[in-house]
C-alpha cells in the first residue's frame, strides 16, 4: 500500500511540476507594468474618451474620490454593514473578497485583459449586485455592496479556466448570455456575435433568429432548429 502511495505521490509532483513550467512558459505572471499596459489599452477602447499623456494622475484623482474606494479595495468596516439591533462582523465580507481577488487575477495571465473587459460591453455582459444587500457609505447613502457573491467569483473562476473553450472567451460569454435567458425566461432578441469564423453553429443561428418573425418562438425551439439543421453532423462542426 505504501508503494502505490509513493508511486501517486510521484505522480502527481510530476504533473504539478509539468503545468507550472507550462505556466510560467506560456502564461507568466503579469508585471505591474504589464497590468497597467492592459488598464491604458482599456481606456482607449472606450471612444468617449480622449486619453492624454496625464491618464495616471486623472485617473489617480477620479479613484481617491470615488466612494466606493473602501470597498473596492478591501476596506469594508463594521460601519459598513452595521444594521440596528444587530451586531456586526468584525471582517465583513471578506470571503467574497478573497475570492473575487482570485477571479480578478485570472484574466491578465490567462487571457491578457481585464475583468472589466469581459464583465462589460465588448461581450455584452453585466454583473447585476442589485440583490446584494445594501451597505452603508461614508457619505450616508447606501448601496448594493459592489463585490460579487463568494459562489459566483468562485464559479466564474472554475469556468474561465477550461480549456474548452479554446482560449475564446467570446465562447464563453455566449454561453453565459444563453444560460441566464433560459434562466429569467428573456424574450428580447438575443444578438448573438460571431466568435469563431470556423464553425457553422454561429452562422446558422442568426439565420434562424432571423426567420424567427415576431419573436414568438423561445430559445428552446431556436436551438431545436439549429440542432435539426445539423442533425447527424454534431453540435459543433465546421
Amino acid at each position: 500500500m505504501k508503494t502505490i502511495w509513493k508511486n501517486e505521490e510521484r505522480y502527481i509532483k510530476e504533473m504539478m511540476d509539468s503545468s507550472a513550467e507550462w505556466m510560467n512558459q506560456n502564461k507568466p505572471p503579469v508585471t505591474y507594468r504589464s497590468f497597467m499596459g492592459l488598464v491604458a489599452q482599456a481606456l482607449k477602447d472606450k471612444k468617449d474618451m480622449n486619453l492624454s499623456a496625464e491618464w495616471p494622475q486623472s485617473l489617480r484623482k477620479e479613484w481617491a474620490e470615488d466612494p466606493l474606494r473602501p470597498l473596492l479595495i478591501g476596506q469594508h468596516t463594521p460601519n459598513h454593514v452595521r444594521v440596528d439591533g444587530k451586531e456586526p462582523s468584525k471582517n465583513p465580507r471578506r470571503s467574497e473578497r478573497e475570492a473575487f481577488h482570485s477571479l480578478y487575477h485570472v484574466f491578465p495571465r490567462m487571457y491578457g485583459c481585464l475583468y472589466e473587459d469581459f464583465m462589460g460591453p465588448k461581450y455584452q455582459l453585466a454583473y447585476d449586485n442589485i440583490e446584494n444587500r445594501r451597505i452603508n457609505l461614508d457619505d450616508g447613502s447606501r448601496v448594493p455592496d459592489p463585490f460579487p457573491a463568494r459562489n459566483f467569483s468562485d464559479n466564474l473562476k472554475c469556468l474561465v479556466n477550461q480549456n474548452m473553450w479554446m482560449g475564446n472567451l467570446g465562447i464563453l460569454a455566449i454561453c453565459i448570455q444563453y444560460v441566464n435567458i433560459l434562466r429569467t425566461r428573456d424574450t428580447r432578441t438575443w444578438k448573438v456575435i460571431n466568435y469563431d469564423d470556423e464553425s457553422r453553429f454561429f452562422e446558422t443561428w442568426q439565420t434562424v433568429v432571423s426567420q424567427n418573425i415576431g419573436g414568438h418562438k423561445s430559445i428552446d425551439d431556436l436551438f431545436s432548429l439549429v440542432k435539426h439543421q445539423f442533425s447527424g453532423q454534431g453540435f459543433y462542426c465546421k
